[in-house]
This record gives structure tokens, sequence and C-alpha cells, in this order.
């Protein structure tokens, strides 16, 4: 908590999970508190502070759409959007944000929800019995 009081005003200083800007409303580096740091917190804070942003960029786009997500964790990202800094400007409130369609397939390597994990087969799939597949051998100066 003293390196992050230390930079508040000096530098972005991004915390936790989320990456959420440490100090943010707060005028005095001593009102920080540990909970930021907290992973369960940080989500909490983080999330509910990416719907404003989500939120905003949705309203400027006028009508929900998938763009708008990608918009709004490049203003996560930068702090800005069109020019305005996103963290410090008011929360547009209810604002009707795109849906899922379901309509994209799953990425190959995840399994559907419905579809039974694979089986593992400890001999077969044992990490300690696998043939070396990168060669690694002239890391570090050794020579063969």
């Amino acid at each position: 908590m003293a390196l992050i009081r230390n930079y508040i005003g000096e530098a972005d200083v991004r915390v936790g999970i989320t990456q959420f800007p440490a100090g943010l409303g707060l005028k005095d580096p001593s009102e920080l508190s540990s909970d930021m740091v907290d992973a369960c917190n940080n989500i909490r804070i983080g999330t509910t502070l990416f719907g404003k942003v989500y939120r905003i960029v949705t309203k400027w786009y006028g009508t929900p759409t998938d763009e708008a997500f990608e918009d709004a964790v490049d203003a996560w990202k930068t702090r800005y959007f069109e020019g305005k800094a996103v963290f410090s400007a008011p929360d547009p409130g209810e604002i009707k944000v795109a849906e899922p369609t379901g309509d994209k397939p799953l990425p190959s390597k995840i399994a559907p929800a419905d579809e039974p994990l694979p089986s593992v087969d400890p001999e077969k799939d044992d990490p300690n019995k696998a043939a070396i597949r990168v060669d690694l051998f002239g890391i570090g100066g050794a020579k063969r």
C-alpha cells in the first residue's frame, strides 16, 4: 500500500486483477484502502467501473452494438473515449446494451456445456513421460 500511495498523483497506478485506477475519486492518498487489492473486492469494483465505461460507450453509439464492447475495452486501457476521461465522467445510468446472440460458435478447445469432458488416461497423458517437444539445450550457453 505504501508503494501505491507513493505513486498516486505521479503516475497512472492500476491495481489488482482488473487493473482499475487506484485513487480514483479520492482527494488524498491516505484515503486508499487495502480493499482495492483484495481479489474479490477488486473484481467487484473493477467490473462495476467497467460497466460504467461500457454504458458511456454504448450511449455514444446510440444503439446497442458489438463494437461498443471493444471500444469500452480500449477506453478502459487508455482512460479516454472520444476525448473524454471515462473514469471521471458521469454514469449515464440505464442503457440498453448488446445481448449475446449465441450465433458465434464456441472456440474449438472448449467443450460445450452439454458435452461431457474428455476422459484422461493417466498412463498416456502423464506429463512426466512426454517426449521433448522444444529443444532448449542451447539456452544458457550450453553446447552440444
